[in-house]
């Protein structure tokens, strides 16, 4: 997120929790994750948008989500400029006692994966379970542009390193 805000572009997260008890969720509110957003980045100007909240504001560099913003704002077609998009609840799906979480939570995954892509932005995913075999999966849609040549396995020791360093997984980018 440093590098992107650092070359003037955008930061869209996304922490969605609907379903998920406040136990489950480590106590962590939207209003809570953009306090520290705003401690963590205090050159950036932070803007929670959800249902609550439901205005976009364009002057944010970091833009707090939730679904909201893929069902109600998000136009595949004109997508808005982000140099990242970082999924931090990628993992809460798999909470919910349900037969098919695992396949809820590859699918939110992959939604937020293609508002990367539409946006030309990196993909970052946080994970409490970083050995979901849908992980693989979606690093793998990640092509070099010029050779088609995948990029799973470049750096990949190097990316991973970084992303347990700071409690992070990477997904693609």
């Amino acid at each position: 997120a440093e590098a992107v805000l650092a070359g003037g572009g955008r930061v869209l997260c996304v922490y969605n929790y609907k379903g998920i008890s406040k136990k489950e969720r480590k106590g962590f509110s939207n209003e809570d994750i953009r306090e520290a957003l705003e401690k963590s980045f205090p050159d950036a100007r932070v803007a929670l948008m959800d249902r609550e909240h439901p205005d976009l504001d364009p002057s944010a560099t970091i833009l707090l989500t939730t679904n909201y913003f893929l069902e109600n704002i998000f136009n595949p077609f004109k997508p808005l400029p982000f140099g990242l998009v970082a999924d931090l609840s990628t993992d809460f799906p798999l909470r919910q006692p349900h037969f098919r979480a695992t396949e809820r939570a590859a699918i939110s995954a992959l939604e937020w994966r293609g508002v990367a892509h539409a946006s030309k932005a990196k993909f970052l995913v946080q994970t409490d379970v970083p050995d979901l075999g849908f992980l693989g999966e979606i690093e793998g849609f990640a092509r070099h542009r010029r050779t088609g040549k995948c990029l799973q396995g470049q750096r990949r020791d190097e990316l991973l390193r970084v992303a347990r360093h700071h409690h992070l997984h990477l997904g693609a980018g």
